[in-house]
């Protein structure tokens, strides 16, 4: 079964570590394995959190000491984003506007990230468009000490929260090469009593990321070769020239294919592979006469084989908009589980010019393509 485009997914493996800008930071390295996507990218909306097939998305971690100290402390937490993001891209993500990060070289998956104390059970949205009281743009307050409170003592955590998007309907490329986000979060502890002064880090997050290709595939089942016999017939069931003659065999081909997949299909002449009209060529002893194919099952497509019309023949290729080639099944944005298209023709008697008695025999293939 031929192939003119294949669809990817896209396996992606994930270290995130922080280092530190004090020797107090206790951050350490959390490989995170191999994500697999389980469906060709283009299956998700823009901005869509992408679902994988193994490994969780978002990436969840959380640091319950990063920073420790000895006593009570007035202290506020800030943690930030230095990554590169993309201008002015917002993307509502779990309810709230989040600035969007991208990979180099990478335009179909992006990230956004969200920052919390470790005790907190409310995410902030990193989103350099707003900014809190006292904070730069993009900055958020992970934590306040209360200012006529004892203090904190003696150590305080991060948790940092990152969800892959989808960025746009383009397909996944086969392979990336190895990218590290420097920068990803940054986090400091300054004194609440006096904002300016630094009292811990800061500490930065970094993290790298691979992602390759996975093709998806298409399966035949079912018989691959399927004889339709016509019935015997009467020439007086032939009055003019165009006159056709249905016979009740159906010839039905069937296909398993992975999510996303829009299936593409050829028929052509095996006698006449030139041949691009609507009937079969005849070499059976019969004069005058050829055969039709009309497609019985669902129609996808208004290019070729439409309910009620022969369908014309093409070359025996593959390729993409190849003569004749049609949609036979629902297109990709459309399906979110596999799919097992079906095609199904009958064959019929079509008068063709002076007719003689005699046998009728005619060969078609089929070529199944999918993207």
């Amino acid at each position: 079964m031929p192939l003119f485009r294949r669809s990817t997914a896209a396996a992606i493996a994930i270290t995130l570590a922080l280092w530190s800008g004090s020797s107090h930071a206790q951050f350490y390295a959390s490989p995170l394995g191999d994500y697999i996507i389980s469906e060709p990218g283009n299956r998700f909306a823009i901005d869509e959190p992408i679902v994988f097939q193994r490994g969780a998305n978002p990436v969840d971690l959380s640091k319950y000491s990063v920073f420790q100290w000895g006593g009570k402390r007035m202290i506020r937490a800030e943690a930030w984003s230095d990554a590169p993001s993309i201008p002015g891209r917002i993307a509502t993500v779990y309810g709230q506007p989040h600035s969007v990060f991208r990979l180099e070289g990478l335009s179909t998956i992006g990230y956004v990230i969200d920052v919390k104390d470790p005790s907190s059970s409310t995410w902030l949205p990193i989103n350099h468009q707003s900014t809190e009281p006292g904070t730069q743009p993009g900055r958020r307050i992970t934590y306040q000490s209360p200012l006529q409170g004892p203090g904190l003592c003696c150590s305080i955590g991060l948790s940092i929260r990152i969800t892959f998007i989808k960025l746009d309907q383009q397909p996944f490329t086969n392979r990336m090469r190895a990218y590290t986000v420097h920068n990803a979060v940054s986090f400091r502890l300054l004194n609440a009593n006096d904002p300016g002064k630094v009292f811990k880090g800061p500490t930065s997050a970094k993290f790298s990321i691979v992602i390759e290709g996975r093709s998806s595939t298409c399966r035949r089942s079912g018989t691959t070769v399927q004889n339709i016999r016509l019935p015997d017939v009467s020439l007086s069931a032939f009055p003019a020239i165009g006159s056709t003659y249905m016979g009740d065999q159906v010839a039905r081909f069937s296909l398993q294919c992975d999510p996303g997949i829009t299936v593409f299909a050829t028929l052509t002449d095996a006698n006449n592979t030139s041949n691009t009209g609507d009937t079969l060529t005849n070499t059976g002893s019969a004069k005058g006469v050829g055969v039709q194919l009309l497609q019985t099952s669902r129609a996808f497509s208004t290019t070729n084989c439409n309910p009620g019309s022969p369908c014309r023949f093409g070359p025996d290729s593959s390729a993409k908009g190849n003569t004749n080639q049609w949609q036979i099944s629902q297109g990709k944005t459309q399906l979110a589980t596999s799919s097992n298209p079906s095609i199904s023709f009958q064959a019929r008697y079509v008068r063709t010019g002076a007719m003689q008695p005699g046998d009728v025999r005619a060969v078609s293939t089929i070529t199944f393509s999918y993207q």
